[in-house]
Parts: structure tokens; C-alpha cells; sequence
């Protein structure tokens, strides 16, 4: 048995293992290709400095066209997968401020493709642009703005990007003063906004839309350019036509003590708006902030404007309007304004602001006249200035693609009352009673390629001076 297992071992090593020797001999070798194992791999450089080039667009180009594509690294090296390759592909090397660089492919080795910088001057570009004829609107999300600490819409648009308040309440955006101010898209108080911005809560705004190159008046939209910037504010669906009041009372103790304040009821709608405001204040402020007329885009008439030769007592003094005033002042406001059919507004405003002004002021000088004392004179000097204003006012407008009107009748009457006392010894008074009276009626009519307008006005101005 151990003889047969010996002769088996033997056959088996003198058979197999030649022919194993004889099959390792007769298999090919086969040697790696970097460009063909893998893909295509190399770099960029500059024919120049040899600094690599980063961002390259490589391009593989078989027959003449491209078949894929890839960038080179910081390190300005490439790779492009490929499982075979032909012997007609090329690369395409491109890059700005080089030439574009052609090039065989490498076979057995990375490829290295050597680019030339070259200079090269831009073609001429012109650049025509048309006036700007349409509205570019800008919304704020006042919400995100206001917090727990803001009182008044006043408040929250302070805190807005390229917003700018004044102190009597006029609004700048980009260092330009707005021509329209609207909430829910009217005019409540024809321009004179600073109602509004004292007494809008913050709670109730949504947001501000700032329109720029604003066109208010439909004919002339898309044909006539403005520069003008509006601002509409809109409020949220719970404060929207809904009965708003504000009471601000106030009570100084001192000598003597006296009490004050304000109160505002209103309600806003996008059809119809109306304010009701009092005040009365002893603490310096002035009441006719509240009266200016900050913005104007409809053509209102103006009172007239008349020479004057004699003048009331004014304040005097290098320091605050507020810390010198001694006032007595009051304001009554009503604001009306409802849209009618056919785009049609119409609105009513009345308001009366009287203030008592007084001021104290002495003044002392010292002349050293050579002699035993110096000379001492002593003036004391006693203002009281009494103004009182009324007026009353209604228009109407119309605002529709093909015309654009506006009806108005206006009535001011104001008297300023100066008395000046001078040591007791001189006084001067001066009162200057004025009435105006002013109706307008506006028409423009828009066609295709012109437009036609036409304004009848009626003023009757009357101005008495007294003087004793």
C-alpha cells in the first residue's frame, strides 16, 4: 500500500507541475497605462513660469467633437475618465487671458499640456437704456419691526432701512421727502400725515409699501415720468374698519398745576376714512405740527401770499422752541374722505388751532464809564402772542385711464395778535386779522399721442392790520 501511495506522489509531481510552469509562461504579461487603466490624467501649466493652472476647462475631443468635460484643481491637475481610448483624441485646454491650447493625448504617461498667456482687448459695448416709466414697490413686513415698546406707527417707521422722520413728523426715504402718503390707498388728511402717524397704533399695521416713481393719476401712468416717492400703509384685517380711539390725558403738578392731553377716534377702510382729534397742552409742545401740510401731489391751492409790512411779537431765544414756551394751546381736527362709484373720491377736512403764547425775558448790561460805579440798565420784557386759524375744505376728484379731475373750495381765516411790554413803560400791540377764500376746478384729458388741461381759479384774499 505504501508503494502505491510513493508512485502516485512521484507521477503526480512529474506531471502537473511542468505543465503549471508551462501555462504561467504562456499567459501574457499585461503593463499598466495611466491613460487607459483609469482615464486621462496630467496637468496645466504656464509655458512660461510653469506654474500650474487652476480652473482650466479640458475638453476631450474625438473627431473633432467634444466628448466630455471636466476643470483642473488648485493643484492644476486633471482626470478624465475614459474606458478606451482612439488614436485621433485629443484634449482642448481653455482659460481666459490664454490661447487655446490643442493637444495628443500622452500614451503610458500623464499628459502635460504647456498654455501661452495672451492679451486680449474687449469689443466695444454700448449700453442704451429707456426712461423709467413704471412703479418699482418696496413692501415692509411692519410686523417683524414693531415690538411691545412702539406706540405709534411713527414709531415702527423709524426703525425701516432708508426711512428718516423729521420733527414735525415729515418723511424721508433715501434723504427724500415722500410726495403721497395713503393708508389702505387714501388720502385722509391731504397730505398733513402726521395725524396718522401719532395716532395709528403700532399693534394694528401690517406693512409700508414705499413706491417709487410714483404716478398717482391713471392718464398718466406709462407716459409721464416722475421722480416722486409715495408710501401706502396697510393695516391688519382685525383693525380694519373698526372704531379706533386713542386718549392720551396727562396731569403736571407744580405751580400751578393744570391737567391736559389728547384724544383721537378713527376709522380707516379702503372705501371709506375718517379722524376725529382734540388736544389741549400746557407743556411747550406745538400743536401746529399737526396741521402742516407735508405732502402734495393733486395741485391744492395755496392761500395767497401778500406783502407785509408790519409784524406780530415772535420768541426770541438761542435755545429750544419747547423749553421757552409758555403755552396755552388747543386743536380740533375732523377728516372725512369716501371713494364714490367710478373711482371717484371725495373728501372733507375742518380744523381750528389756537395757542396763547407768553414769554418772559430781561435782559442787564454794564457800562464801565470811567466814573465811581458802573452804569447798570435793566430791560424786562413782557410777550404775549395770541394766534387762532381755522379752515375748511372740500374736494373732489376723479381719477380714471382717460382723464384726471379735481374740484376744491377752500376757506382759511386766521388772526395773529402780538402784544410786546417794555418796562412797563412802552407797550405795542399788533393784530392782523386774514380771510381767504379759493375754489379751483382741474381737467386733464389724456389722448394718444398728446393731452389737454385746462384750471379756472377764484381766490379772494383779505388782510386788516392794527396797530396801537
Amino acid at each position: 500500500m505504501k508503494k502505491i501511495i510513493i508512485s502516485f506522489i512521484a507521477f503526480f509531481l512529474l506531471f502537473c507541475i511542468p505543465m503549471a510552469m508551462q501555462s504561467k509562461r504562456n499567459t501574457p504579461i499585461l503593463l499598466e497605462d495611466d491613460n487607459t487603466a483609469t482615464g486621462i490624467h496630467g496637468y496645466v501649466e504656464d509655458s512660461l513660469t510653469h506654474n500650474r493652472l487652476a480652473n482650466v476647462s479640458i475638453t476631450l475631443l474625438r473627431n473633432g467633437k467634444p466628448l466630455k468635460f471636466t476643470r483642473t484643481k488648485e493643484d492644476g491637475t486633471f482626470v478624465l475618465p475614459i474606458t478606451e481610448k482612439q488614436a485621433n483624441d485629443k484634449l482642448q485646454a481653455t482659460f481666459m487671458g490664454y490661447k487655446k491650447t490643442k493637444t495628443s493625448i500622452s500614451s503610458g504617461k500623464e499628459t502635460i499640456i504647456s498654455m501661452a498667456s495672451t492679451a486680449f482687448v474687449l469689443k466695444e459695448v454700448q449700453v442704451k437704456g429707456s426712461r423709467i416709466t413704471g412703479r418699482d414697490t418696496i413692501s415692509f413686513d411692519l410686523t417683524r419691526f414693531a415690538n411691545e415698546r412702539d406706540n405709534s406707527l411713527k414709531d415702527v417707521l423709524k426703525k425701516l432701512p432708508g426711512v428718516d422722520i423729521e420733527k414735525n413728523g415729515r418723511i424721508n426715504y433715501n434723504g427724500k421727502p415722500i410726495n403721497r402718503f395713503t393708508v389702505e390707498g387714501l388720502d385722509l388728511t391731504g397730505g398733513k400725515y402726521n395725524q396718522l402717524e401719532e395716532n395709528i397704533k403700532a399693534k394694528d399695521v401690517k406693512k409700508a409699501e414705499v413706491i417709487e416713481h410714483d404716478q398717482p393719476i391713471k392718464a398718466l401712468q406709462n407716459k409721464t415720468f416722475t421722480d416722486n416717492v409715495a408710501m401706502n400703509i396697510a393695516l391688519k384685517d382685525s383693525a380694519r374698519d373698526k372704531l379706533m380711539p386713542t386718549l392720551k390725558p396727562y396731569m403736571l403738578v407744580g405751580h400751578p398745576s393744570h391737567v391736559g392731553g389728547s384724544i383721537n377716534i378713527m376709522q380707516i377702510g379702503k372705501k371709506k376714512q375718517m379722524m376725529y382729534d382734540a388736544e389741549y397742552d400746557r407743556t411747550g409742545k406745538n400743536l401746529g405740527y399737526a396741521l402742516n401740510q407735508l405732502a402734495s401731489y393733486s395741485n391744492r391751492l395755496a392761500p395767497a401770499s401778500l406783502p407785509s409790512w408790519i409784524s406780530v411779537p415772535s420768541l426770541d431765544a438761542p435755545i429750544d422752541e419747547e423749553r421757552l414756551r409758555f403755552n396755552t394751546s388747543q386743536k380740533y381736527s375732523i377728516n372725512h374722505i369716501k371713494k364714490n362709484k367710478d373711482d371717484a373720491e371725495t373728501r372733507i377736512e375742518a380744523n381750528y388751532l389756537r395757542t396763547v403764547t407768553r414769554q418772559e425775558r430781561e435782559n442787564m448790561s454794564i457800562y464801565d464809564l470811567g466814573g465811581e460805579a458802573p452804569t447798570v440798565t435793566t430791560e424786562h420784557n413782557h410777550k404775549t402772542m395770541i394766534s387762532d386759524a381755522f379752515n375748511l375744505q372740500w374736494e373732489n376728484k376723479v381719477n380714471k385711464a382717460e382723464h384726471y379731475g379735481n374740484e376744491s373750495i377752500s376757506l382759511s381765516a386766521a388772526q395773529s395778535d402780538g402784544l410786546s411790554n417794555i418796562n412797563d413803560t412802552l407797550t405795542q400791540r399788533v393784530r392782523i386779522p386774514k380771510l381767504d377764500l379759493s375754489a379751483s376746478i382741474y381737467r386733464l384729458l389724456v389722448f394718444k399721442k398728446s393731452q389737454l388741461s385746462w384750471r379756472s381759479t377764484a381766490t379772494i384774499t383779505m388782510v386788516w392790520r392794527t396797530s396801537t
